[in-house]
């Protein structure tokens, strides 16, 4: 049974490029997408399958005409960087309560959780969200681009790819189905742990941040307390890996101090992992 996710954006997929993924240990290499209890049964004829096809090509083209049309080449939309992907899978091969993907969207990652739920009874204790951020979003699709105007938005289908201020209703909804497919629980200290390590997510303080709006949201919808961490600063790879080699250290004291310093403790003194907490936790005893 696995209780740590550690999911990885992948914004060029939105376009259509490297739909396919080499199979990597801890990934879904048989993967098939489950069905979000609120989105329609799908039609899976042969001709339903061939339509459903060319609608996806086309889309696909739409988008790469798009970003050449406003003069940006389609192949500049950046990954996640391969360093945190190597580091990520590192991480899963030596932690056997871990599971990893990659994708474009927030919904894919999630139905993966769910995959997991039916395939293995993998149930999630702590997420790791590892991409893009700034200090009002964590992309989890869209990578360092910014669509602002509603067309783009449409066209790319921003809202499935990103965890923001403005979009709350949208993401928690994805969240909860997830939860009510079984597929969290609490850790030994009675949280639900986030981790949105993209640059700056954590730089705002107070109501209203994205950190706050995640805790807050998460745990009214959820029922479940939950602690939110993000960086106040940009962050790297090596950031990356800190972090995750000392992750139950910073699950078991961050919620406590509010935060956690990443950094060796001389040059690197401003950078931290904000950490905002709701709902009141009852530890548990571990199973």
């Amino acid at each position: 049974m696995a209780h740590i996710f550690i999911a990885l954006e992948n914004p060029r997929s939105m376009l259509g490029y490297n739909k396919k993924v080499e199979k990597i240990d801890n990934y879904p290499t048989n993967f098939t997408k489950p069905r979000f209890s609120f989105e329609p049964e799908q039609d899976r004829s042969r001709g339903a399958r061939e339509r459903k096809a060319k609608q996806r090509e086309q889309k696909y083209a739409a988008r790469q005409a798009f970003l050449k049309e406003k003069g940006q080449d389609p192949f500049s939309i950046d990954e996640t960087r391969a360093k945190d992907r190597e580091i990520a899978l590192a991480f899963c091969k030596a932690n056997l309560s871990a599971r990893m993907a990659q994708a474009g969207s927030l919904v894919t990652l999630m139905k993966t959780m769910i995959w997991y739920k039916e395939q293995e009874n993998s149930i999630f204790h702590t997420a790791v969200f590892l991409g893009h951020g700034n200090t009002d979003i964590m992309a989890v699709g869209t990578g360092r681009a910014r669509f602002e105007d509603e067309e783009a938005r449409e066209i790319f289908n921003v809202n499935k790819r990103e965890i923001t201020v403005a979009n709350p209703d949208i993401w928690s909804l994805y969240f909860k189905e997830v939860a009510d497919r079984g597929c969290f629980m609490a850790d030994t200290d009675g949280r639900l742990h986030i981790f949105l390590l993209g640059c700056l997510t954590g730089a705002e303080e107070g109501e209203g941040s994205v950190l706050d709006i995640l805790a807050s949201k998460l745990n009214s919808v959820l029922k479940i307390p939950i602690a939110a961490y993000g960086p106040t600063v940009s962050i790297d790879s090596n950031d990356t890996q800190n972090i995750l080699d000392k992750l139950a250290e910073i699950k078991r004291d961050g919620p406590k101090a509010g935060n956690w310093a990443i950094g060796d403790g001389s040059e690197d003194d401003d950078k931290y992992l904000r950490v905002k907490c709701a709902g009141r936790p009852v530890a548990v005893k571990a199973s």
